[in-house]
């Protein structure tokens, strides 16, 4: 298990530049208890001036959906928590972040 693994964050997947920083901070909230970086696709849409952009998407059975976005690229992350609502309310107070 530890193979793929740093602390909670899984390595199998690269993360995209710029938000390692971010998942580190979110993996140390004791709500969380693992993080899961999916493939980075590229989508059509620029977002302006290369902002990068933490976007909550929706909660799943096991968690929270966020979208991770710098210019053209964009990497789904799965983090896993039992407590998704409480998470919400003390990192995502706004659908999307900034950094």
């Amino acid at each position: 298990m530890a193979k793929y693994r740093k602390n909670k964050i899984k390595q199998q997947h690269t993360i995209l530049e710029g938000f390692r920083k971010f998942l580190e901070e979110l993996s140390e909230n004791q709500l969380v208890q693992s993080i899961i970086p999916g493939r980075i696709s590229t989508k059509g849409s620029k977002s302006s001036s290369g902002e990068r952009i933490v976007e909550l998407q929706y909660e799943t059975k096991t968690g929270l959906k966020i979208l991770l976005k710098h210019g053209t690229a964009v990497q789904e992350v799965f983090v896993i928590t039992n407590n998704p609502q409480e998470l919400i309310s003390l990192v995502f107070k706004e659908k999307r972040i900034q950094l």
